[in-house]
């Protein structure tokens, strides 16, 4: 695909990041402590917030968490599933991958976590910038928006549903090595109110003459601890029904559900 200046390459994966419906329910979950999300969603709006010293933001809304570390570079360091009070992620990977003009590019990251089967806390501060990656420069947030006009088809439903689903938006703004010019790279993320669903796309624009080839492209990497590995205590904890649930044929990505008995 050949990016000029009169276009811009979406990539969209809207049910890209898990959709955790777990039917675990445990005494130290947050979601359960507010109620059924499927029952009453009301109590789960969806916030995204930067900490107090500017180095981290928090999309939230009481069912997930992502937490992304915006200095010195934009990384994904937490990833937590508040209805069973399980965190997810065990290792920091960069936001996106890209390949423009025959190179590969990570968008984001950070580097020196010692181990990468857990990731502790104590760790964010020792993580440095990935001097070869597109480079995280700023953000913005917002509410979410209609990506089409969706039109309803009222007998179907059993109420009025809004449109866009609400909830709340981020954008990551990257700038890419200088071999490339003006090229930049925005990491889009929306969070939803009362759904535990994380979206996420990517825009690559090139607002230069010069054309620049994007041949290939990935949205998301997230490194996350094996729900069905057996660890410690007996097997029968872990054993569950894995389903997997295919995407659209132009994606090649899937989502999967885990049901624990």
């Amino acid at each position: 695909m050949l990016l000029t200046a009169s276009q811009t390459s979406k990539s969209f994966c809207p049910w890209l990041i898990l959709l955790l419906v777990l039917l675990s329910d445990l005494p130290c979950s947050r979601a359960s402590q507010s109620g059924d999300w499927l029952i009453n969603p009301a109590p789960f709006a969806a916030k995204i917030t930067v900490s107090a010293d500017g180095r981290e933001i928090n999309l939230a809304n009481g069912l997930v968490r992502r937490v992304i570390r915006l200095k010195p570079d934009a990384a994904t360091v937490a990833f937590d599933n508040f209805m069973t009070g399980d965190s997810l992620l065990r290792s920091v990977r960069a936001e996106a991958r890209l390949e423009l003009n025959g190179k590969k590019l990570e968008v984001g990251g950070l580097l020196g976590q010692p181990i990468h089967n857990y990731l502790s806390p104590a760790w964010r501060e020792q993580l440095t910038a990935d001097p070869s990656a597109c480079r995280f420069i700023r953000f913005t947030t917002g509410r979410t928006e209609s990506r089409f006009a969706w039109q309803k088809r009222h007998e179907w439903l059993t109420d009025d549903p809004p449109w866009p689903p609400p909830g709340a938006s981020l954008t990551l703004f990257f700038e890419t090595p200088s071999d490339f010019g003006p090229a930049t790279v925005e990491v889009h993320y929306e969070i939803y109110d009362g759904l535990p669903l994380i979206s996420k796309w990517l825009i690559v624009r090139n607002p230069s003459a010069r054309a620049i080839r994007l041949n290939s492209l990935t949205v998301e990497q997230m490194a996350l601890v094996e729900a069905e590995s057996v660890v410690e205590g007996a097997a029968a904890i872990f054993r569950g029904v894995q389903i997997c649930l295919p995407m659209p044929r132009r994606s090649r990505l899937g989502a999967v559900i885990a049901r624990f008995f």
